[in-house]
Parts: C-alpha cells; sequence; structure tokens
C-alpha cells in the first residue's frame, strides 16, 4: 500500500476590487481593463514574495491558497489592509 501523507491544513484568501462596478460605470470598460490589469499584476508580486498559490481568478477576483492559515491571515493584514 501506498504512503499517504498527512492532513494539512491550509488557509485560502478571497480578494477583489472594493468598487469595481462603480469605477466601470463611472469611467469605462477601457479604464476598467487597465485597472484589472495592474491589480492583478499587484496581487500576483504579492503572492510570489509571500508563498502563496494563485488557484484562480474571476473578474476582479483572487483566489489563493496559503501554506497556514496563520500565513494567509497575516499576509491578507499586510498587503491587503481592509478599508484603504
Amino acid at each position: 500500500m501506498a504512503d499517504v501523507a498527512p492532513p494539512q491544513t491550509r488557509g485560502f484568501l478571497f480578494a477583489d476590487l472594493r468598487g469595481y462596478s462603480a469605477f466601470t460605470e463611472q469611467y469605462g470598460d477601457q479604464a476598467a481593463r487597465e485597472l484589472l490589469a495592474r491589480y492583478r499584476r499587484a496581487v500576483r508580486d504579492v503572492i510570489s514574495c509571500t508563498g502563496g498559490a494563485e488557484i484562480r481568478t474571476e473578474g476582479d477576483s483572487f483566489y489563493v491558497v496559503f501554506d497556514s492559515v496563520s500565513r494567509a491571515v497575516v499576509d491578507q493584514r499586510r498587503y491587503w489592509p481592509v478599508g484603504k
């Protein structure tokens, strides 16, 4: 029988752009695409520095996994501060 790795706890981060729909309505599709491209580059830069792994994107949302719950929480607070 093959060896089975022990279960591991992972941390997940779900992030999106606050006000993206309103931004799109106010500034138009082209400006929204440019904003989204900059946002995706910035998030991917953070992910690459923190040991996270991008699961997928959907619109302006990111789904990221970390090797622990505490890593996800610490990195979320450091790079995606609430209200900023």
